[in-house]
């Protein structure tokens, strides 16, 4: 599923259901949602997702002069530590 949302208004602009997320599926939903809302000045933020980062994605948010920001995921390292002992100690 992909839903994407004008977080000022908190309305979801673009839905989309599917049995897998696939860019075809991603597409569909960012399609509809510019169809419901102007375009101009939209910044579209995603998570790191192989969807919005293919190729094919991409050229459709160039085409349409969306700009995109990507989530920033970063993992701590102190954190694996004590997941690793914690499952060791199990």
């Amino acid at each position: 599923m992909f839903d994407i949302i004008d977080v000022f208004t908190r309305e979801i602009v673009g839905h989309h259901e599917g049995l897998k997320r696939l860019t075809k599926e991603a597409l569909k939903a960012l399609d509809e949602a510019a169809k419901n809302r102007n375009t101009d000045d939209l910044i579209l933020r995603t998570d790191n997702g192989v969807q919005f980062r293919s190729r094919e994605f991409q050229t459709r948010i160039r085409e349409l002069d969306i700009a995109h920001e990507n989530g920033k995921y970063t993992r701590k390292k102190r954190s694996y530590r004590g997941l690793s002992r914690h499952i060791k100690k199990r």
